[in-house]
């Protein structure tokens, strides 16, 4: 599955999402033609201002949603351990994650730790800030978009964070395709489990 931003008529970062989806298909079934999705995705008339795309896809494109978003509110964050957690592809059975979120308690979401070092959140990346530094962690779940277009870019710089290295940071920004860097931001002093 991929989540793609589309904003007032315009698909936002194409690329990324065809070289995640190819490199999928790669990994899983070994087909090395690459996805073509620009020519798959046909935009309706009458979309809202803000939509998220949503491609199911397998060897081909199974099918295209177009789906109103609405960013939602993210105020706090609980650390959960999941030792043994595998998402290196975007799948549309998040069972395993689902069960991880439910464990939340009060906190709005979850920050997934992973044989000691910092991965990602329920739904996002993240990237850690200390004053002007802006590092996301170099071990994700899943190298999100976002992700890739902000390295690629200079704008944030990876590195291998541990869970004991949270209380160093400011503050996290969740960010994914839908979610730009600075739209959702948790104060560290927001994270329970620390």
């Amino acid at each position: 599955m991929e989540s793609i931003k589309i904003e007032r008529g315009q698909v936002k970062h194409l690329p990324y999402h065809e070289a995640r989806m190819s490199r999928s298909r790669l990994e899983l079934w070994g087909i090395r033609s690459p996805i073509k999705l620009r020519e798959a995705l046909q935009l309706p008339s009458g979309l809202p201002d803000l939509v998220k795309c949503r491609v199911v896809y397998g060897k081909h494109i199974h099918s295209i949603q177009f789906l109103p978003y609405r960013l939602n509110s993210i105020n706090s964050l609980t650390l959960v351990e999941a030792p043994a957690i595998n998402y290196r592809q975007k799948f549309v059975d998040r069972t395993h994650l689902k069960a991880l979120y439910e464990s939340r308690g009060q906190a709005d979401d979850i920050l997934i730790i992973k044989n000691g070092w910092v991965t990602d959140s329920y739904y996002c990346n993240v990237v850690f800030a200390r004053g002007e530094q802006l590092l996301t962690p170099s071990y994700p779940l899943l190298e999100g978009t976002k992700r890739a277009l902000l390295l690629e870019k200079g704008q944030i710089k990876s590195y291998p964070i541990t869970a004991s290295m949270i209380r160093q940071f400011d503050s996290i920004y969740l960010i994914n395709a839908m979610i730009e860097l600075g739209a959702c931001q948790v104060p560290i002093t927001n994270i329970s489990g620390l």
